[in-house]
């Protein structure tokens, strides 16, 4: 008897009540309906899928970890509230429209310093770290899209390289 088939068996029969002996022998210690091996064999497999996503979910958090701490994530976070937080008291236009359409140029070839080029000199150094922090964040947003993607077709994750800024 394996792991995954007491698993199984403690999930099709709460609070079960049984024993297994020698490693292979399932003795119940009540007279509660016991579930067949067509039962305990399809739970046995929803348990594995179960058990793989959770594996890829692991896989993709070190993955993402590994290049985007979560220092490095909670330091974006401040840098977004302290500069969105200025721009906004300084009525920049179209503060989250300019981040968003950055960003998509980014991921579409364009160099960082190219889409600073028409930021007024006031406003570059914020404007540079917000848009750091949303190429990073949608470069997150991108590991997921893949990770589901990949669970859908059943195929290993080749998730995107992460932006060197």
């Amino acid at each position: 008897m394996t792991k995954q088939e007491i698993k199984a068996i403690e999930s099709l029969v709460p609070d079960a009540n049984f024993i297994v002996e020698n490693l292979d022998t399932l003795v119940w210690l009540d007279d509660r309906a016991q579930p067949t091996t067509e039962e305990i064999t399809a739970k046995v497999a929803e348990l594995d899928i179960e058990d793989y996503i959770t594996e890829q979910h692991i896989k993709l958090s070190d993955y993402i970890y590994f290049y985007y701490s979560p220092v490095k994530q909670s330091s974006d976070l401040a840098d977004k509230v302290y500069f969105e937080t200025i721009l906004n008291a300084q009525a920049y236009p179209d503060l989250n429209l300019t981040i968003m359409n950055k960003t998509v140029l980014f991921y579409e070839g364009t160099p960082l310093q190219t889409l600073l080029e028409d930021v007024a000199t006031d406003y570059v150094v914020a404007i540079e770290q917000l848009l750091k922090a949303a190429i990073r964040v949608t470069w997150v947003q991108h590991c997921k899209q893949e990770l589901v993607l990949s669970l859908t077709n059943n195929v290993e994750a080749n998730y995107p390289t992460y932006p060197i800024l």
